[in-house]
């Protein structure tokens, strides 16, 4: 009878002491993904952009507190689908940040800040860098390919501000190298938040 005695009081204490001090539980931070599915053209559809060399741009735009989310995106990823002609094809693309204002519906409205990829000593004289170019023509065999004429490609996208735009180029300077021919692009942003 005594030893039942010693071993309720302990484990009475010790419900006491769980009781007071309350013991927490460690659950994991679940992440959601954040589609721009607000109509104003921040998700792509499943149509290309057609760009010609040199003349023509596409742009896609991020939204990071969309649908309903007060703090922004922690990470977004760029989907982008380039389909080529049959020889070597060049787009590049090209990122620029804004913090304020309603930059989807009237992005001139916005100030928009160019992604700078690498440090310069004198800005002032900065050259215009693209963050990522992929060069690509519908033979090309191997990753990231869907079909006889499209390459498939993600990319982290760094989001410091509330928009994010990428803007898709066929560069016209590559002309003289024999890979700056039209092609077409399709895009779109998925953007990542942990609760």
């Amino acid at each position: 009878m005594t030893i039942n005695l010693k071993y309720t009081v302990v484990i009475a204490l010790i419900l006491a002491i769980v009781f007071m001090f309350g013991i927490s539980f460690v659950q994991a931070n679940p992440s959601f993904f954040l589609r721009q599915n607000d109509g104003t053209g921040t998700t792509a559809t499943t149509s290309v952009s057609y760009m010609s060399v040199g003349v023509a741009t596409t742009t896609y735009y991020l939204d990071s507190q969309a649908n309903g989310n007060p703090f922004g995106a922690d990470s977004a990823t760029l989907l982008w689908q380039f389909t080529a002609s049959s020889t070597n094809s060049t787009q590049d693309m090209y990122l620029e940040y804004a913090q304020s204002g309603n930059c989807i519906t009237t992005p001139t409205s916005c100030d928009w800040y160019y992604h700078a990829t690498s440090t310069v000593s004198n800005p002032s004289v900065a050259a215009t860098s693209p963050f990522a170019r992929w060069q690509f023509a519908s033979t090309t065999q191997g990753l990231g390919t869907s079909g006889a004429s499209r390459g498939l490609r993600e990319i982290e996208i760094p989001t410091p501000t509330r928009y994010v735009r990428v803007m898709f180029v066929v560069p016209y300077q590559l002309i003289a190298t024999g890979v700056a021919s039209s092609s077409a692009v399709w895009a779109e942003f998925v953007a990542q938040k942990q609760n």
